[in-house]
């Protein structure tokens, strides 16, 4: 079962694309978190994703948007 969700937004966005949908899901009991991505390097992008995931603790449903997409691959 998933404990929480990893909310990973797309290129020319940051995090704050998903500030409608992180309250919504806390509401309902799903911890839920958006990482803000450096965009420095794929690499970097990459890495502060899998931390997102191990932070979590547990099962996560992940989710990606545009470039977000291609990070959670």
């Amino acid at each position: 079962m998933t404990r929480s969700v990893v909310l990973v937004h797309g290129a020319f966005h940051g995090r704050w694309c998903w500030e409608r949908v992180v309250p919504r899901l806390s509401a309902l009991g799903v911890a839920a978190v958006a990482p803000e991505l450096p965009c420095t390097s794929w690499e970097d992008d990459v890495a502060c994703v899998r931390a997102a995931i191990a932070a979590a603790g547990g099962p996560v449903l992940l989710v990606g948007h545009s470039l977000g997409g291609g990070l959670v691959c």
